[in-house]
């Protein structure tokens, strides 16, 4: 698919605009945390929603999760940044992300896998309604499962893929329920994009893992800007990398009321603003900030 960033991306070249050094935003080993996680035998992880909702929406990100080599830092950051507040998962080295007092995400410190590289960034979870049969036919497309499936208490049942341009991704089938669809608050999740080296095979692979049908929009430049639909909903959209050496990765989009404070805001806090521009669709601007850990996510301005 086009990516929305051909007028205005990030210079393609050994380092980013900002001098940002690439390899911060080339890791792909978080599933590290989710893979620790499955060969507990004990697990109970919270469910993803406030209250039970009895809803499926397969092919929805309905959980993200930030791996962190500096937890108390991250919760600074996040907290300051957008209001998000934490909630530690009793004997785990876990906690839940709030934000207005409902779960958005989850955190982990990465520091208990004692790995040389850093490995902060952000994984996504697809909602499906079986799991064996997803990963089944993960298999089956060329994808290769790292984890699981194993059961995660409340939370369901929960596996680790990568998929065969190699970015990582999880599971779930909830226990009880996924989030309902609503429009995205100022400084909450409202979208997400898998920037892989093959947009067009990574779209095959992800169409066969939920019953997705191509949805479009033109763009303020006049080009298309497509994505993957379920029941007519918008649900992630897979472009092609905009910078040259990226490794495949999802990336999350948080929805702000200024693009410019918060980038202002980030760089007080000690992150850094690796890009920053007009989005190339009705939306407005927005900004790669790099948390002061490594991991990375878009904010923008959103009006219809």
């Amino acid at each position: 698919m086009q990516s929305r960033y051909t007028s205005a991306r990030p210079n393609q070249a050994s380092n980013s605009p900002g001098g940002i050094p690439l390899r911060i935003l080339t890791r792909i080993a978080g599933a590290l945390f989710l893979l620790t996680i499955i060969g507990c035998s004990s697990l109970n992880l919270p469910s993803v929603t406030a209250e039970a909702t009895a809803a499926r929406f397969p092919g929805k990100v309905i959980w993200r999760d930030l791996i962190s080599e500096d937890p108390a830092v991250s919760q600074r950051f996040y907290g300051d940044l957008f209001g998000w507040t934490f909630r530690a998962v009793p004997r785990t080295n876990y906690s839940i992300i709030l934000h207005a007092g409902e779960p958005i995400g989850g955190m982990v410190d990465a520091r208990v896998f004692e790995q040389q590289d850093n490995i902060s960034q952000w994984v996504v979870a697809l909602s499906v309604n079986d799991i064996d049969a997803a990963v089944s036919s993960i298999k089956s497309a060329g994808g290769s499962i790292l984890g699981g499936p194993t059961d995660a208490g409340d939370r369901g049942e929960l596996a680790v893929a990568k998929d065969p341009q190699g970015a990582n991704f999880a599971l779930l089938e909830t226990r009880d329920g996924d989030p309902l669809d609503r429009e995205a608050g100022i400084n909450d999740f409202m979208w997400h994009e898998l920037w892989t080296t093959d947009s067009s095979q990574a779209t095959a692979f992800y169409r066969q893992l939920a019953s997705y049908t191509l949805g479009s929009k033109t763009m303020g430049d006049g080009r298309q800007y497509e994505f993957l639909e379920t029941s007519g909903k918008p649900r992630i959209a897979i472009i092609d990398r905009p910078v040259d050496n990226l490794a495949p990765t999802w990336v999350p989009y948080v929805r702000v009321a200024d693009t410019g404070v918060i980038a202002t805001k980030a760089e007080e806090l000690g992150g850094k603003v690796w890009y920053r521009g007009a989005s190339a669709q009705p939306g407005g601007e927005l900004a790669i900030i790099i948390d002061p850990t490594g991991a990375g996510l878009i904010v923008q301005t959103w009006t219809r």
